[in-house]
């Protein structure tokens, strides 16, 4: 009973966004002409083809003209008021390789950094992530299984089959942004006294990603829409980062501004990583296909630098990320099935 529900709730869905009947049985008849079964003209011939699109024409009594079948030139109303224009697509499945590129449109995560200043002061720099539009490139190689069904209603003329396709995919990804992130300082001086002020971290920021991930599509017409999840992992550079201070209060003789700020020098890491995908492929050929998709990657607890590190005459901790860095991608792209 659930099964039921819920296989019809997925086929209404889909049959209303595609306007499709799918099928992989049809009649073809001598003259080229193709029905769903349930009406088998004379000498027609049952096949089974995969990746059928059946597209309805408005409902209509079929015009018989068999007399060998004993049929006339006027409408018989004892046969399916339904007739279908059937066109193999062969959309094809297997390997395939695509090449992509976009945007990250917006980044998430909070860091926090430990650091003595050269007077003594003992603070703690807390900032969070300002989203900064940055490019994203990449490869994918994949895998497509041929379909296997569901909620099949029995090819009937009202019956609605959805394709499923799962997939597996290597996919490697280059993205280059801006990182800023700022927030509050505090901590306490030599003399005890509270700390208070603000913070900020700007660097370039590279990520080298590679992830692999279970796919699963679904065929509608020309359209393959997809979701997918993945795991992997993810090499970080953040290039020249410069942590700065301003607005310092609680008897502090050595705001880090200016000359004064934390210049680094390269920092590097390498994190686990994991990917969520949602898009659609839409076939300009068999073969040849444009995608587009949103994809969220998250990065398990970056962390830049070397705790006690010197930087010029103050001493810093790492400047650690408190939970998973995110990073939110639009992209798009073309796929080649093979």
């Amino acid at each position: 009973m659930k099964k039921g529900l819920l296989c019809m709730l997925v086929a209404l869905g889909l049959g209303s966004f595609s306007g499709e009947v799918f099928a992989t049985d049809v009649y073809v008849t001598p003259d080229g002409n193709e029905y769903m079964p349930g009406y088998q003209p004379a000498n027609a011939k049952l096949i089974h083809r995969d990746d059928t699109v059946v597209r309805p024409v408005a409902p209509q009594a079929f015009i018989s003209n068999d007399p060998a079948a004993g049929d006339s030139q006027t409408p018989d109303s004892r046969r399916p008021r339904f007739r279908v224009n059937a066109r193999v697509r062969d959309y094809r499945t297997g390997w395939e390789m695509a090449v992509f590129g976009g945007g990250d449109i917006a980044q998430s995560g909070t860091f926090n950094m430990p650091a003595t200043t050269a007077a003594g002061s003992q603070i703690n720099l807390h900032s969070s992530t300002n989203d900064r539009l940055g490019g994203v490139a990449g490869l994918k190689l994949g895998y497509t299984w041929p379909d296997f069904t569901f909620c099949q209603n029995n090819y009937d003329v009202s019956g609605k089959k959805i394709t499923l396709m799962p997939s597996l995919e290597f996919e490697g990804l280059y993205i280059n942004r801006q990182f800023e992130s700022n927030g509050p300082v505090t901590g306490t001086n030599v003399g005890g006294s509270a700390i208070t002020g603000n913070n900020n971290v700007q660097a370039n920021l590279t990520t080298y990603a590679f992830t692999i991930n279970p796919v699963l599509r679904v065929q509608m017409g020309s359209f393959r829409p997809y979701i997918g999840a993945g795991v992997g992992g993810a090499a970080l550079v953040m290039h020249h980062p410069i942590v700065s201070g301003s607005g310092m209060a609680g008897g502090v003789t050595d705001n880090f501004t200016g000359a004064n700020a934390f210049f680094f020098g390269d920092q590097s890491d390498l994190v686990p990583a994991f990917q969520l995908e949602a898009g659609t492929d839409v076939f300009l050929t068999n073969a040849f296909s444009f995608f587009a998709e949103y994809k969220f990657l998250g990065l398990v607890d970056p962390a830049f630098g070397q705790s006690g590190s010197p930087v010029g005459t103050n001493t810093v901790g790492q400047f650690k990320a408190a939970d998973i860095m995110g990073e939110d991608m639009v992209t798009a792209g073309f796929k080649y099935h093979f």
